[in-house]
């Protein structure tokens, strides 16, 4: 038994039907393509990282500045404790002068004062000669100085008992066994020394309370110095014949270099 198919349409655009189309799938977005809100919060958090990592590198800056003001100003306060070297002096070498330039001008002696100057002068010659016996010794030109508000009482005013010239520095007219601190008198005597000198001089006196005895010189005279309890005492040599006895009374006396002074002055005039 046969059927009837119907034949297949050789133009089927003529027929007036389209042709069927492939099924083609659709492509879903690619999941690496960012949305809008995605981009926006990824540059928020951009954007906040930059301005984190500024504040990060601010504070840093801060820091480091902090650190170094600190160290400036501890080096200042030890610079202002310490005291300014002296600025260094650097030498330069100066032309030198021609020989027909050079000026050799000779210092000037500096002119030393003589305090002594204006003190009075006394000649002490008989010092302990007695008028009655003639028995004593005499020098010619044996000279000293004193201040000029002081008093001089020589041996004649006295007298001529042999009992010495006085310089005190208050008026009076008569000998005086007690001076008080305020004043001082220098009792001047003409001795004879022993036979042995002046050392043995000397040596008898140290057996009668006279401590310390040390040679000095004064001017062109030789001899010694020394002290005892209330007096300081002096014994110069003044030529083979003849030995000054000086006394100063009191020695704590406020006037003792005074005294010395007057006595540095001891001097022989031809």
């Amino acid at each position: 038994m046969q059927t009837n198919e119907p034949a297949p349409n050789p133009n089927p655009q003529a027929s007036g039907q389209q042709p069927a189309q492939p099924f083609v799938p659709q492509q879903q977005p690619s999941s690496s393509v960012s949305s809008p809100g995605q981009r926006l919060n990824q540059e928020k958090k951009s954007n906040k990282g930059l301005v984190l990592g500024l504040i990060s590198l601010v504070l840093i800056s801060l820091g480091i500045a902090g650190v170094f003001a600190y160290q400036n100003y501890q080096l200042k306060k030890q610079v202002e404790k310490k005291p300014s070297p002296s600025p260094e002096v650097v030498a330069t070498e100066e032309p030198q002068p021609t020989p027909a330039n050079i000026v050799v001008s000779s210092p000037s002696p500096s002119a030393k004062v003589d305090p002594t100057a204006n003190w009075k002068k006394v000649q002490i010659n008989d010092l302990n000669v007695d008028p009655q016996t003639k028995v004593g010794s005499k020098i010619k030109g044996l000279e000293i100085k004193y201040p000029p508000d002081w008093f001089y009482l020589s041996a004649k005013s006295l007298g001529g008992t042999g009992a010495g010239d006085f310089i005190m520095n208050f008026p009076s007219n008569k000998i005086l066994e007690d001076v008080s601190k305020d004043d001082i008198q220098i009792k001047m005597l003409l001795l004879l020394p022993p036979q042995e000198g002046l050392n043995e001089f000397v040596n008898s006196y140290q057996k009668t309370g006279l401590t310390s005895a040390a040679k000095i010189k004064i001017n062109e005279f030789e001899g010694y110095k020394g002290e005892t309890d209330k007096e300081v005492k002096y014994f110069i040599k003044i030529d083979e014949n003849n030995i000054l006895h000086i006394y100063i009374t009191p020695k704590d006396s406020e006037l003792i270099n005074i005294s010395e002074q007057i006595v540095s002055t001891l001097n022989l005039i031809n």
